[in-house]
């Protein structure tokens, strides 16, 4: 088996190994790795062999290829446990970590509107964006165990610094190279913006 899936991965390679809802997982990142972005790679093996080791290799090229970490799951293996328990794992409730319909439902829906929204209102005055504001605590995260204390290592960008942003974009145009894939980079619009430390509107607030 390890000749198909090769365990070796480069040293510039970090493997964090944690668990969610009860599920042996492990978060794989390389130097080329944006702390904000995440992809979620569930391994093969038809829910009967190979797991958390034999998958690093691939996890670290995906990493690599999408400049993300990337969390990688150990769903239990059959015949031990059988599908779809498997399947459960992997999709847990929200309140346990895992995602319900309507969040990446309603994430899709809306990147599909604003492309829309551009071509059929060129001159109308609208203005439409898909903004991305970096790594922000959901309960989602805390259930999965996911907390200010972690994202400490990763300096996420505050609600007001995207506030500015979303401010400035309402009468300016974003630089092309501010976008990737269609969609705006909130954290380095901000760093641009010099708007990293912007104070919250809020503060003063009843």
């Amino acid at each position: 088996m390890a000749r198909i899936h090769p365990r070796d991965y480069a040293a510039g390679t970090t493997v964090e190994p944690l668990e969610i809802a009860g599920v042996e997982c492990a978060w794989v990142s390389t130097p080329a790795s944006d702390p904000s972005r995440i992809v979620f790679f569930v391994h093969g093996g038809a829910f009967v062999s190979t797991g958390l080791t034999e998958y690093m290799t691939y996890a670290q090229t995906v990493a690599n290829f999408c400049a993300a970490r990337v969390l990688v799951p150990a769903y239990s293996l059959a015949p031990e446990v059988q599908f779809p328990r498997q399947l459960d794992e992997l999709t847990a409730p929200p309140d346990e970590g895992g995602w319900g319909f309507a969040y990446p439902s309603s994430k899709a829906a809306i990147a599909r509107l604003v492309a829309s929204l551009r071509v059929e209102y060129p001159d109308s005055g609208v203005r439409a964006f898909n903004l991305e504001p970096g790594m922000v605590v959901t309960e989602t995260m805390r259930a999965a165990g996911i907390d200010e204390l972690f994202l400490e290592r990763f300096k996420p960008c505050s609600p007001a610094a995207i506030g500015a942003v979303v401010a400035w974009l309402a009468e300016n145009e974003p630089a092309a190279e501010w976008s990737s894939n269609g969609t705006l980079r909130g954290p380095a619009i901000a760093k641009q913006l010099g708007e990293l430390g912007a104070d919250s509107l809020l503060d003063d607030a009843a």
